[in-house]
């Protein structure tokens, strides 16, 4: 409800009333009508002539009294009934409607203030980032020693600010989504208090109109109930929907494009990460302490799941937020890669559904944000570390094979092409490119058709992607059969 709307109440609560005023001049000025009019009739009456005639004259005066009387009887119930009931509302309606008003606007003011102090606090939050942040990319590209000590120091006590203006931000928007049950009972009240009022005065309207046809029928017999109509007021529906529009408010977090204002995780803070500033210093750069501080705890959550220990439900919700960031799924590649170089192969027999679920979760997050890359490493990695049961190994392939993502053809498609493209950067010289170019493919194709079919991915699926993919480097029908060949020889063995 905008304070328009209150005043739209209001002034039709006025109008209402003060019509309602003009209708009650008009029946005092009836009664008083009737009430001269029987004065004039009493003195008629008592100014008869003398005559000789006098049972006429007596009959005359007594009939004129008589009338005479049923006026005065109509001009005090017109008052007394009507008149004096409906002054009363008024003067009743009158105290009752200031207040509403004013409770209104007050309610209205303090959602606007609150609003208010949101957008100002919101703004002071991010332009302060946003300032942090330009000193941040200075300090990347700074050569001098010094200076770039100076920086640092900048953004560790800038950090102390940036917090404040994070709470306030923060603790405007709850108070402001607070105050909004409050302000919604409050406006249905007000409007329920101004419809009812309205309501009131066309309820009093209608009585009225009984009461002035009762007057009549008591005191004068000349009107039946089928020569004149009685008018039924009824109080208009309006939709106050409108009325009671108050938008939640989302708190916006700052998302810069440097690393130190990425997301870290649950438990890192909500922007400027100032604190791996103050344990690696900017000796390396600030991308490399980030990464560094990935590894760290993304390394903490493996080797806890790796030896088998149960994770709490804060270090899944911690890694899973680190995942969502590329710098997060990269350090899980190379934290996994980092046990592979010092072969370390065997998983814990708890341990390995720990990491399988860690992988899957990884899984997901490629899947959503399409990260070809550290999708493809997996695979490599799923088909190296496994667990020892009944003498034989059970690799981590078996617990993620029935994810979705294996059954994306867009994915391997990128897959292939992506490992093609890496050994055509790996050959470096151009012409032995182009001489080894279908051998180079040749093995690419195959190798893929391979893993696709140990990912139980249909065969019709592997056959037109190797179809397709061979087309673009000119590979007969032959060749593209020959490949399948190979590929179902290998999956036989």
């Amino acid at each position: 409800m905008s304070i328009e709307s209150i005043e739209y109440l209001h002034e039709k609560g006025v109008r209402y009333r003060k019509q309602f005023e003009e209708l009650l001049i008009a029946l005092k000025e009836r009664a008083l009508i009737e009430e001269l009019y029987a004065k004039d009739l009493e003195r008629f009456a008592n100014n008869l002539p003398v005559t000789d005639f006098k049972e006429v004259t007596e009959y005359l005066r007594q009939i004129t009294l008589h009338i005479a009387s049923q006026s005065y009887a109509f001009a005090q119930n017109m008052t007394l009934s009507i008149v004096d009931d409906l002054k009363e509302l008024l003067n009743s309606q009158a105290q009752a409607i200031k207040e509403h008003y004013q409770a209104g606007i007050k309610n209205e003011k303090r959602k606007k203030r609150l609003g208010k102090k949101v957008e100002e606090s919101k703004f002071k939050y991010l332009n302060f980032c946003e300032e942090c942040e330009q000193v941040a990319l200075s300090l990347d590209s700074e050569t001098s020693s010094s200076k770039r000590e100076k920086l640092v120091q900048k953004l560790i006590l800038s950090k102390n600010h940036l917090d404040a203006f994070y709470r306030a931000y923060l603790e405007d928007t709850e108070r402001y989504n607070k105050y909004k049950k409050t302000y919604l009972l409050r406006a249905k009240k007000i409007i329920s208090a101004f419809c009812q009022q309205e309501s009131q005065l066309i309820e009093n309207l209608n009585k009225a109109q009984e009461d002035i046809w009762t007057c009549h029928c008591t005191c004068s017999s000349t009107l039946s109930t089928s020569e004149i109509n009685q008018a039924v007021l009824t109080q208009s529906i309006e939709d106050f929907s409108s009325l009671l529009k108050y938008p939640d408010c989302t708190f916006e977090s700052y998302e810069g494009v440097h690393p130190l204002f990425k997301n870290l995780g649950i438990n890192s803070a909500p922007h400027l990460h100032a604190s791996i500033l103050e344990i690696s210093g900017a000796d390396k750069g600030t991308q490399t302490a980030v990464e560094n501080m990935y590894r760290t705890e993304i390394g903490n959550i493996i080797n806890k799941a790796w030896e088998g220990h149960d994770l709490t439900s804060q270090e899944y919700l911690h890694f899973n937020a680190m995942l969502k960031e590329h710098l997060g799924r990269k350090a899980w590649s190379w934290c996994m890669n980092l046990k592979r170089t010092q072969g370390i192969f065997i998983i814990d027999i708890k341990g390995f559904e720990h990491i399988g679920e860690l992988m899957v979760a990884l899984l997901n997050e490629c899947e959503r944000s399409q990260d070809v890359i550290i999708a493809k490493n997996c695979i490599i990695l799923s088909q190296t570390f496994y667990k020892l049961a009944n003498n034989s190994k059970e690799y981590l392939q078996n617990f993620i094979i029935t994810h979705t993502l294996w059954t994306n053809r867009v994915f391997w498609e990128k897959v292939i092409n992506s490992a093609i493209g890496e050994e055509l950067k790996n050959q470096g010289d151009i012409e032995i490119q182009k001489e080894h170019l279908k051998s180079l493919v040749f093995c690419q194709l195959v190798s893929f058709g391979h893993i696709m079919m140990s990912f139980k991915v249909d065969e019709e699926c592997i056959n037109q992607l190797i179809t397709s993919i061979g087309r673009n480097y000119d590979f007969s029908e032959e060749e593209t059969k020959e490949i399948m060949a190979t590929v179902d020889e290998s999956g036989r063995e």
